[in-house]
């Protein structure tokens, strides 16, 4: 019943709820990767922090990158600083 659930908030394109399901039942990677795709970045990065430290640089990178692709770019220079990106 769970992934039944799960696959069709993935399908619907709902991923943060799917990632707090994932959460929930301990599946961090899975929820990690739901926040990521749903663009739920502190989220994301608050369980990698937690749970798979060596994740956040790359994380905050990807958030980084999306705030530039929405045109937020002084929102996105902390982000690029936080990966080590500061080129960027």
């Amino acid at each position: 019943m769970f992934n039944q659930v799960a696959t069709g908030l993935v399908k619907n394109e709902m991923f943060e709820v799917a990632g707090e399901m994932f959460e929930a039942v301990g599946h961090a990677d899975r929820a990690m990767e739901c926040f990521r795709r749903g663009h739920a970045y502190r989220r994301a990065v608050e369980l990698a922090r937690a749970h798979n430290p060596q994740d956040v640089t790359k994380l905050e990178a990807a958030w980084g990158d999306h705030l530039c692709s929405t045109k937020q770019y002084d929102a996105a220079i902390n982000h690029f600083i936080e990966a080590g990106e500061s080129h960027k």
